[in-house]
């Protein structure tokens, strides 16, 4: 039985993609994707777009479930929500042989589903009953005979048995990189895409260097006045200055879309280290003391990364370590003083977790506390090899930051010394005001710990 109506009168609750608020991410229609990014520019009491909500979104929602029902696996699920519902809008939807080898699936089965999954609502089953017809008919072998007789042209798909793409289809079209220019830079090459941007490799003639171009998401530009404030707010990260952060040297316009010009570090992400297994106390302890300090540089300045992650954290070519990614921080300045949701599920405090799952709700600020609770979580992964929260869900995972214990780290490496626990115990304390009060305390710990001078403080009562 179909139940919880209720969300269908106020299509302006879309903008709360938290897996416990009014919207799943996992679920959502292309068209609730682009409302929920148009609602920015609307206050409570306006009038969201008229064409924003229609039948066919809830035939959308309802193939998704079939697709997750039939797989086991969300049609997308990124590490936020909001990555997860701009996958809507330009993913393919995957194979579902490949997500379920083992599971017999009919023939048809995946042109049924990339019809109800269609991007444009006129190329989807006009109504559920269709639907649910056709994949009753499919189940008996009935539906192929259905097609031979069929005088209405169904909407042109994708073949079911063409080959995955060997990489996942971008969020967003990308700029045509060869030959092109963003303002005086000229691009290289993709290297990575995120939720909020795609970044690319360029060269920039007047200072004869390599840099690394942020392009922000087209739907971050066209709320009032953010590139204003974008620059202003990427200035700020720009005279940090810390030699363990990434630097700012120029944020522009290209084409309606946002860019930010950076450093370019060739050395990696600590995310793609720790694939060969997790790090040494010693080491722990060196890469610790140098994100710290330039983290502490940021919060002096009342700048709080909000998404302190391995992937995050990049190298040079001699291995010095630097914080990258202030985008939540800026974007979420820059858009004008509004809690945002921001950060990755295995990597929150447990405010900005209650923040994800209840955004209406009255929570904790967040603060630069909430970066130092994110760099114990890395600290746990990189002497464990693991985070300390896990789920298969994104609400599942944000649940466990709030309420679950920490996890005993020898359990996970049974080399490490006992008072490494109460280190990180500290460091992932759910009260903010339980925790280490700077960064830099929380890597003194770590440091005075791998020479012994931890035990002689706590024997003299320091």
């Amino acid at each position: 039985m179909l139940a919880d109506f209720g969300t269908q009168m106020i299509p302006r609750t879309v903008r709360d993609l938290g897996p416990a608020g009014a919207f799943d991410a996992c679920y959502l229609s292309p068209e609730q994707v682009r409302l929920a990014m148009t609602l920015h520019d609307y206050d409570d009491d306006d009038a969201p777009p008229d064409d924003a909500s229609v039948p066919q979104s809830d035939i959308y929602a309802l193939g998704a479930l079939v697709f997750h029902s039939l797989t086991g696996s969300p049609l997308y699920l990124a590490d936020t929500p909001w990555e997860t519902a701009r996958a809507h809008l330009y993913r393919e939807v995957p194979p579902m042989s490949r997500l379920a080898p083992g599971l017999p699936m009919p023939r048809g089965c995946q042109s049924l589903i990339e019809r109800a999954l269609a991007k444009d609502p006129a190329d989807r089953y006009p109504l559920a009953r269709e639907f649910a017809d056709d994949l009753r008919q499919l189940a008996t072998g009935r539906w192929f005979l259905a097609q031979l007789f069929s005088d209405t042209e169904t909407a042109p798909l994708r073949p079911a048995t063409a080959p995955p793409a060997d990489d996942p289809a971008p969020l967003e079209p990308p700029l045509n990189t060869e030959g092109q220019t963003v303002g005086r830079y000229v691009l290289a090459r993709e290297i990575g895409q995120g939720g909020m941007a795609t970044v690319y490799l360029a060269y920039d003639p007047a200072t004869r260097r390599r840099v690394a171009i942020k392009v922000l998401a087209h739907e971050l530009a066209q709320l009032p006045g953010f590139a204003a404030r974008l620059r202003e707010e990427a200035e700020t990260v720009a005279a940090l200055e810390h030699e363990g952060i990434v630097q700012v040297y120029d944020v522009g316009e290209h084409a309606g879309q946002p860019f930010i010009v950076m450093q370019y570090l060739p050395g990696g992400t600590l995310a793609a280290r720790l694939h060969q297994g997790p790090l040494s106390l010693r080491q722990a302890a060196q890469l610790l003391n140098r994100l710290a300090e330039g983290l502490d540089a940021a919060h002096r300045r009342q700048i709080v990364h909000q998404d302190i992650k391995p992937s995050n954290i990049l190298f040079d070519e001699h291995d010095h370590a630097f914080l990258s990614d202030f985008g939540i921080a800026v974007a979420s300045r820059a858009i004008g003083g509004r809690q945002v949701v921001g950060g990755t599920p295995r990597y929150m405090s447990p405010e900005q977790a209650r923040l994800l799952l209840a955004p209406r709700a009255a929570n904790d600020p967040i603060t630069p506390r909430s970066d130092v609770y994110a760099l114990g979580v890395v600290l746990f992964q990189v002497l464990t090899g693991r985070v300390p929260y896990d789920g298969v869900t994104i609400s599942e995972i944000a649940q466990a930051q709030i309420e679950a214990p920490v996890p005993r780290i020898k359990a996970l490496n049974a080399h490490l010394p006992e008072a490494c626990q109460e280190i990180i115990n500290r460091a992932l304390a759910k009260d903010p005001a339980d925790r280490y009060a700077h960064a830099t305390d929380l890597a003194h710990d770590v440091h005075d710990l791998t020479r012994g001078r931890w035990y002689l403080r706590r024997i003299a009562g320091s």
